[in-house]
């Protein structure tokens, strides 16, 4: 079961408090309910605050994992829920995705997006950094020049099995022919079904 989260978003500037609040819903640049006279330059040097409220019921707690899943945040943003911070889009990848279940409460629940200056990582020194092996490394879809969220953000509700990835290998034989060696990487909630 999924729960799209793009119904409306208040938008509020944190940089310059005299821009007018409004709502939006995505996908969608943040400019298309911005003033005219704001350009696109303006906007991403300003730091945004989106917030989203749901209504959180116990048909929806009833399930084991609940993934919160966006995508097409080209620009650094930090993702709450409740006031907790999630995980930050920081360009790394294409899709973020988190297991929220433990943070969500009955009732009211208020997802938050912060369009904010990424901050250097001054704890890490460049020197030291290790070279990462990129295999299985995914080119990063960009999605728009403009700040904005360019695919709709969900819930993911996940009742028994979380299937994590999927690896394949090729086993050749020396007497001729060959395997295709598929497996699953999974996370079970209920016993016994898999």
């Amino acid at each position: 079961m999924q729960l799209s989260l793009a119904g409306f978003w208040q938008l509020s500037p944190l940089t310059d408090l005299s821009i007018p609040q409004d709502d939006l819903c995505f996908p969608a640049p943040l400019s298309q309910v911005l003033p005219e006279t704001m350009t696109e330059q303006q906007i991403a040097e300003q730091e945004w605050h989106l917030m989203h409220d749901i209504d959180v019921d116990e048909s929806m707690l009833a399930f084991a994992a609940v993934d919160l899943v966006l995508e097409g945040i080209d620009f650094y943003a930090e993702i709450r829920l409740n006031g907790v911070a999630l995980f930050d889009c920081d360009g790394s990848q294409s899709i973020y995705k988190k297991d929220i279940r433990p943070l969500m409460q009955l009732g009211r629940n208020r997802f938050e997006i912060l369009f904010l200056e990424q901050e250097e990582e001054w704890l890490l020194d460049e020197e030291d950094a290790i070279e990462l092996c990129p295999l299985g490394h995914h080119q990063v879809k960009k999605y728009d020049q403009r700040i904005g969220i360019w695919q709709q953000p969900y819930l993911q509700f996940i009742r028994h099995v979380r299937l994590e990835h999927v690896t394949t290998e090729q086993i050749w034989h020396h007497g001729g022919g060959c395997e295709f060696l598929v497996n699953l990487h999974y996370k079970t909630y209920s016993p016994g079904l898999v």
